[in-house]
């Protein structure tokens, strides 16, 4: 997490997996369009929309930084669990399983934008976990249009986080080495 008084020294593997976290960010982005669009028009595209979703939530559990090593775990293991189902999905004909996966990787955005509130000290982005929350219902429910709105206005949220992110020196990602918890 960011301490804005602490500059590290950053090493290459830092550089890589802030600008990985980042990257994540920004496909999340586009994650959450394509499951807005999905929802609307192509409703056989689920699966396929949750690939994206799962790239973007792989990139940035990655390469989280968290001091606190049981959110990190919670985060970190949501992940890869809906990084797994989407896997098992993808060879199912089910749909409970592609929504496991959906509920497992939104865990993890959720996590991440909470974190991201109190990094950047803006409460307007603790709303986006109550919009993926309830994308999530809509999507399960079958009320696509009002799923397609909530996506929408959780990827222009995840798109505001992701713009002031890119913006920040990349040493801010990483903060006080010797804060994190192993």
């Amino acid at each position: 997490m960011a301490d804005l008084h602490v500059k590290e020294k950053l090493t290459p593997v830092d550089i890589i997996s802030i600008i990985s976290y980042r990257t994540g960010m920004v496909v999340t982005v586009f994650a959450l369009i394509a499951l807005a669009l999905q929802q609307l028009y192509y409703p056989f595209w689920y699966k396929y929309a949750l690939v994206w979703l799962a790239l973007s939530v792989f990139l940035q559990a990655a390469n989280l930084h968290i001091y606190n090593k049981n959110i990190r775990y919670i985060l970190v293991t949501s992940a890869w669990l809906g990084v797994w189902l989407i896997s098992l999905s993808l060879i199912s004909s089910g749909i409970v399983i592609a929504h496991l996966s959906l509920l497992a990787l939104l865990i993890c955005c959720a996590g991440i934008s909470y974190k991201e509130s109190l990094c950047f000290s803006l409460p307007i982005l603790k709303v986006n976990p109550l919009l993926l929350i309830a994308f999530a219902g809509c999507l399960i429910l079958s009320l696509h249009l009002y799923a397609a709105i909530l996506a929408l206005l959780s990827a222009i949220l995840t798109g505001y986080m992701a713009y002031k992110k890119i913006r920040m020196p990349l040493h801010h990602d990483l903060g006080d080495r010797s804060k994190y918890e192993v």
